[in-house]
This record gives structure tokens, sequence and C-alpha cells, in this order.
């Protein structure tokens, strides 16, 4: 479930939209522009451990890399575009793929073919999830467990 993940990088970008419009009426040494810039960056995909520490509908955790993350653009090159994008003063950036950005003009243009998009992408994804958790516990009856399960080190 990511619900909760989506609520918090929408309230983020509210957020900011809210401060740039309130900074904006500051007063500024020079006549264009405010003396403080707001930057959002909205990254798609990124190769972190954000799947692994996920939690499922049930509370349960994820546990397991899902391929859209582990195949994201890497950390560092997010943060260089970060970076890049708060020295030249930009309001905000979209750092991801064309069909991402064409399901943010959706959202705006026809909310409704975003949700059928968007509703039919869950279902696919749930009974993706089901069929990977029944198949981890015939392999755990078989003895072959923690398939897809990044084991913990003990710490001492």
């Amino acid at each position: 479930m990511r619900s909760s993940y989506s609520a918090s990088k929408h309230a983020i970008n509210a957020f900011a939209d809210a401060l740039r419009y309130e900074v904006s009426s500051l007063p500024s040494s020079s006549s264009s522009s405010s003396p403080i810039s707001i930057t959002t960056v909205s990254p798609g995909y990124v190769a972190t451990n954000l799947s692994l520490n996920a939690f499922t509908s049930t509370g349960s955790k994820y546990n397991r890399m899902d391929a859209n993350t582990s195949q994201g653009m890497s950390p560092e090159y997010v943060a260089e575009v970060l970076i890049n994008s708060v020295r030249t003063k930009e309001k905000e950036v979209k750092l991801c793929e064309k069909k991402f950005k064409i399901g943010i003009l959706l959202k705006v243009l026809w909310p409704s073919m975003l949700e059928k998009i968007m509703v039919k992408r869950c279902r696919e994804e749930r009974e993706k999830l089901e069929k990977q958790e029944k198949e981890g516990e015939g392999q755990q009856k078989q003895g072959t467990g923690n398939v897809g399960v990044q084991k913990e080190e003990k710490k001492e």
C-alpha cells in the first residue's frame, strides 16, 4: 500500500506551493525576485530500499525489492539534479519518465481516465503480490523459504 506515501508527497507539494506564494511577496534588494526560492523535485522511481521497508495492507513488512524501484534512477543522479535545480532556482522539477508526466496532465485534464488507469494498475499489482505470497508459502512448505526476503543481520 502506497497511499500514505502518496499522501505525504502531495502534502509536501501543496506546502511548497503555498510557501512559494508567500515568500514571493517578501521585499527584495532586486525588484525582480524574492530573496528566497522554493524548489520542489518530484522524482519517479529511485533505486533505494523503499519497497523493502514498505508495509502491506495487513501492516506486515513488504520485504521485497519491486522491479520498478530496483530499476529506478540512482540516488546520486537524483541528488545531482536536485542540487542543480536549487542552484538555478527552478520552481518545480518532475524527474520521471514521460508516461508519468502524462499521468500528471491526466490528473488535471481527464481525472476519470487517470482513475481507470490507476485502479487497473493497483488491481494488477495486488494480484501479482498475492501470487508471490502464495508461491512463497508453497516454497516455505518445501523447505526453500526466504525467497525474495532480505535477511537482516544480527546486531551484537
